[in-house]
C-alpha cells in the first residue's frame, strides 16, 4: 500500500469511528456505574453494556481535566473491587524498544491477583510513527481482561501534526472529546474545586470571570491559585470579586502580566520564556494576542489621561482598577509613540494568527521579538 493509500484509509477510519461528547460519555458512566451498584457484575460487562468499550480515547484541551475523568473512572469501576488493578503508563516510557517489548507482552498476559486491568496511556504523542504503529496493532489483540483509556491532549485546530498512536489505533475506537467549559460550567467547576481545598461558600459570577479572564481556561493554575485563596478566608465566606481582586497573584510566572512587564523591559529572554509558559499551561496564541492588545490599550489609556482624572474616571478601558494596577510597573516603560508602534505590531499579529495559515504558536513567536525592539522612545 503507497503511501497516499494508507493516508486515505486513515482518514476513513477516523472519520467512521464513534465519538462521544462529553455530557453523552457522563451519561453513560453514571448509568453503568448505577448498574455495577445494583447488580455487582464485573465493571468491562457493564461498561459494555452501556457501548463503552476499550480501547477508549479522550481528549480535551486541558490535561487536569482529562486526568480528573481518568481517577473518577478508575475510582468507579475498578478501585472498588479488590480483583481489579490499575497501572498507568506514559507513552515517553514506550519510546523504548525494551519497555514497549515488555509492555505489549503484557497486555496479552492475564494477572495473578486480579480479574480485570486498567491500563491508563497518556502523553500519546510522544510516540513516533514505528513504535505507534506496533503499539497500535497490540490494542487491537489485548486480553478481553483489559480496559485501555488513552488521555490525549487536543492539538490546535488545524495547526497540529497528527498523533501517530491515534492514527493506528483499532477501527472500533470511541472518542470522547472534551469540550472547553461555558461560563456557567466553569463556575460550576469553582466551586468544585473549592470545596477540594475546603471550601464551602461558593464563587460569585463576578468572581469567576475575573479569574477566566486572567487564567483563560488553565485549570491547574487556577485550582493551584484557588487553594491559596480558600487558606485566606473563613470556610463558609462567599468568595466575590474584591477577594479575587486583592488576592490573585500578580507575580507568577505563568501570568501573562509578566509578558508584559518583560516586553516593557525589552528582555527578550525572560519573554519567550514566559510565552513558553503560557503556551504550555494551555493558553492559545489568539487569547495571549487578546490579553496583549488590551494591556497595550490600556497603558496607553493611562498615559493619555495621566493628568486628567475626570477623563480617567470615565474611560472604560481603566474602569477594572485591578486590571490597571497589574500593569503599573510597564507603563514607566513606554512612551506615546513606542505604544502606537507597538498596537500596529498587535493589529498585524491579529491578522496573521487569524488569516496567515502559519501555525500561530510560530506566528506570535516570530512576532515577540518586534514588540520588543520598537524604536519609540523610553519615557523618563
Amino acid at each position: 500500500m503507497n503511501a497516499m493509500s494508507a493516508a486515505k484509509k486513515a482518514a476513513s477510519e477516523s472519520s467512521s469511528r464513534r465519538k462521544l461528547s462529553s455530557t453523552e460519555f457522563l451519561a453513560c458512566l453514571k448509568r453503568a456505574k448505577d448498574a455495577l451498584s445494583k447488580d455487582a457484575c464485573d465493571p468491562l460487562l457493564a461498561l459494555k453494556n452501556e457501548g463503552i468499550t476499550s480501547p477508549l480515547l479522550v481528549i480535551g484541551s486541558d490535561d487536569l481535566r482529562c486526568k480528573r475523568l481518568a481517577r473518577w473512572f478508575e475510582e468507579s469501576f475498578f478501585d472498588q473491587s479488590s480483583k481489579a488493578e490499575v497501572e498507568r503508563v506514559s507513552c515517553a516510557e514506550l519510546s523504548n524498544s525494551a519497555r514497549l517489548d515488555s509492555f505489549l507482552i503484557s497486555l496479552q498476559s492475564l494477572s495473578l491477583f486480579a480479574n480485570t486491568r486498567l491500563i491508563v496511556l497518556s502523553q500519546p504523542d510522544a510516540l513516533r510513527v514505528a513504535p505507534a504503529k506496533r503499539l497500535g496493532e497490540a490494542l487491537s489483540k489485548q486480553s478481553t481482561s483489559i480496559f485501555i483509556l488513552i488521555l490525549a491532549t487536543a492539538p490546535a485546530k488545524k495547526t497540529e501534526k497528527k498523533i501517530p498512536l491515534v492514527d493506528n489505533l483499532p477501527t472500533a475506537l470511541i472518542t470522547v472529546e472534551m469540550s472547553d467549559f461555558s461560563p456557567q460550567e466553569l463556575r460550576s467547576w469553582l466551586e468544585k474545586e473549592l470545596v477540594r481545598h475546603g471550601h464551602h461558600g461558593g464563587i460569585t459570577p463576578d468572581a469567576s470571570k475575573v479569574i477566566a479572564d486572567s487564567y483563560g481556561l488553565n485549570l491547574a493554575l487556577i485550582s493551584q491559585e484557588l487553594g491559596k485563596i480558600a487558606l485566606l478566608v473563613e470556610p463558609e465566606t462567599k468568595i466575590d470579586r474584591r477577594l479575587i481582586e486583592e488576592n490573585l497573584p500578580t507575580g507568577s510566572e505563568h501570568t501573562s502580566f509578566e509578558l508584559v512587564n518583560a516586553i516593557a523591559v525589552r528582555n527578550l529572554i525572560a519573554a519567550e520564556d514566559l510565552l513558553h509558559n503560557l503556551l504550555v499551561n494551555g493558553q492559545h496564541p489568539l487569547q495571549i494576542s487578546s490579553f496583549l492588545s488590551r494591556a497595550f490599550r490600556t497603558i496607553m489609556f493611562k498615559i493619555a489621561t495621566r493628568n486628567d482624572n475626570a477623563a480617567a474616571t470615565k474611560s472604560p478601558e481603566l474602569s477594572n482598577s485591578w486590571f490597571v494596577r497589574n500593569l503599573s510597573g510597564a507603563v514607566s516603560r513606554y512612551s506615546e509613540e513606542r505604544l502606537h508602534e507597538t498596537l500596529n505590531i498587535m493589529a498585524d499579529l491579529d491578522l496573521a494568527l487569524k488569516s496567515s495559515g502559519t501555525p500561530p504558536e510560530l506566528t506570535i513567536s516570530l512576532t515577540l521579538p518586534k514588540l520588543v525592539a520598537q524604536s519609540g522612545a523610553r519615557r523618563a
